[in-house]
């Protein structure tokens, strides 16, 4: 899971460093990652999206902010990045969270666990920042359809190049009556509101 590029990328910005400055007891390892984005395959089975599995760790919870604690921390939430990837920076920090019995995340936890991820690459969108688990594609990616426990994500969570990718496969939905309408029943909502049907 560590296996996770030494940088960050908006989509029109150059490659900056933006190593942690969190103190561990050991590097972390930042080598490349093994995997790569989904790419469109029609013939391939739609993917489906599923919520990171973390186990409950909530007897941790005062360690959380424990420099020795950094490196769990840090395998979780890159866990979530290998699941969910593209996934929102916030999302990555929620799962953690709740893991640890946390009922809110704030800015600090936040914070904490965003800065023990400082290598995955980033995408920049108005709705937030979305980590990558690979190089971020420059079209679009299969979208993945809430799977049988009902992981469904609200529209402002999926990337810009999924939501592009269910628009690709499904070219009918733009002689919808609502094409916004009709995009959002296909990732699993019934109503929308005004900026979600804008981004759409």
């Amino acid at each position: 899971l560590a296996r996770l590029t030494p940088r960050l990328q908006d989509r029109d910005g150059p490659r900056i460093d933006a190593r942690s400055t969190t103190s561990v007891e050991e590097p972390f390892d930042t080598s490349p990652p093994a995997g790569q984005p989904r790419r469109l395959d029609a013939n391939a089975p739609p993917p489906t999206y599923r919520v990171a599995s973390l186990d409950d760790v909530s007897a941790n919870q005062p360690r959380f902010f424990d420099t020795d604690y950094s490196r769990d921390i840090r395998r979780m939430a890159l866990a979530v990045v290998e699941a969910e990837s593209p996934v929102r920076d916030d999302v990555v920090a929620r799962r953690v969270a709740r893991a640890h019995g946390f009922p809110r995340t704030t800015a600090k936890i936040s914070e904490r666990v965003l800065s023990l991820i400082p290598e995955l690459v980033a995408t920049e969108e108005d709705v937030g920042r979305f980590l990558w688990a690979g190089d971020p594609t420059s079209g679009t990616i299969p979208f993945r359809q809430p799977g049988p426990e009902g992981d469904r994500r609200s529209i402002d969570e999926i990337a810009i190049e999924e939501l592009a990718g269910l628009f690709q496969s499904r070219p009918d939905i733009a002689d919808a009556n609502d094409p916004a309408l009709a995009m959002a029943k296909e990732i699993g909502l019934t109503r929308i509101a005004k900026p979600a049907r804008e981004r759409l």
